[in-house]
């Protein structure tokens, strides 16, 4: 009885920090679109890690919410200027000039053919493709 115990206990003690591990360190993702070759393929897992947004850089794949949960290319750090469609622009550091809280600069994120600014607080973390071997 004893042994089923500690049993029981030792059980419910790694299920408690597998949850706290996969809710605010690492979490894993399946990807949803096709158009994503040469670097994803449909039904590829992504492991994302979720304690590195603070190393970010230009070249990183990232899972960001939207709607629903995208992966993407960063193309632009806040501060950088980039262009579209022959304009320059400039990704913005906060949102306004009285913010200086840093969860509000802005990444250019490249999805496919297409670019969109993506705040800070909406990119669940860096993205890193799972192998499986047969």
């Amino acid at each position: 009885m004893r042994n089923a115990l500690k049993f029981t206990f030792a059980l419910a003690a790694a299920i408690l920090v597998m949850l706290a591990v996969r809710t605010c360190a690492f979490a894993i993702y399946k990807v949803n679109d096709q158009n994503l070759k040469p670097n994803w393929v449909k039904n590829d897992r992504v492991m994302v890690d979720k304690l590195g947004l603070a190393k970010l850089k230009v070249g990183d794949w990232v899972v960001f919410r939207n709607d629903s949960s995208y992966i993407g290319q960063i193309a632009a750090l806040p501060g950088d200027t980039f262009s579209l469609k022959g304009n320059r622009y400039v990704a913005p550091r906060r949102c306004c000039s009285n913010c200086d809280c840093g969860h509000c600069a802005h990444y250019l994120i490249s999805i496919r053919k297409d670019s969109v600014l993506i705040p800070l607080n909406r990119i669940v973390g860096k993205a890193y493709r799972l192998r499986f071997f047969p």
